[in-house]
């Protein structure tokens, strides 16, 4: 029996998949699901008026110091966005 990814469910239920995993990234654009990047949902949160722009920078600076594949032009570019999206 195989197993059910994630992108199999969001497929079914009509969702976002929201990820940084490169691997599951293509599993959906297979299946023709709709992704996001993780530092993507906290600029529509902004955008939203779910957190302020201040908090999700503290949070998108400090997921990008515990993952070294997020480099500095990664934060820039999130940074940015989060500028616009005020």
């Amino acid at each position: 029996m195989r197993a059910v990814g994630c992108e199999t469910v969001a497929r079914a239920q009509g969702m976002t998949c929201v990820t940084n995993d490169v691997a599951l990234r293509s599993r959906c654009v297979d299946e023709k699901v709709e992704i996001l990047w993780g530092l993507e949902l906290l600029v529509l949160a902004v955008k939203h008026g779910g957190i302020l722009a201040a908090d999700a920078a503290d949070i998108g600076k400090q997921i990008c110091e515990m993952n070294p594949r997020m480099g500095k032009a990664v934060l820039d570019q999130f940074l940015k966005a989060l500028a616009s999206a005020k």
